[in-house]
């Protein structure tokens, strides 16, 4: 079950737990070490997500689209948004979770 939403983590928060993948990329800092740039959302919103540690092997553990828990997640202020830097996370299986949870809606009847 789904604990804490996007629009409610800020920098002070502890992340553990369900996000889907909207967006994932492998790039290269500056230092040439490659890190993960991921976008993950849920029905409250979307948030920016880094992991900067094995790269490389953890590109090939998930995708867009899939569920990942974050097991570890330091949320940060970045350029004025707050982003998570993910230390550990696990592929989960879409039936593990209320996909409901991962829907955008609005907070205001439809009406």
């Amino acid at each position: 079950m789904k604990k804490i939403f996007i629009k409610d983590i800020n920098a002070n928060s502890n992340v553990c737990d369900y996000f889907l993948v909207k967006r994932k990329e492998l790039c290269k800092a500056k230092n040439d070490k490659y890190y993960l740039a991921v976008k993950l959302c849920d029905r409250s919103g979307d948030i920016d997500a880094r992991i900067w540690e094995r790269a490389k092997e953890i590109d090939s553990i998930f995708g867009k689209g899939d569920i990942i828990k974050i097991i570890r997640g330091a949320p940060s202020v970045y350029q004025k948004r707050v982003q998570i830097s993910i230390g550990e996370l696990i592929k989960v299986k879409p039936s593990e979770v209320d996909m409901a949870d991962y829907i955008e809606s609005s907070e205001l009847p439809v009406d």
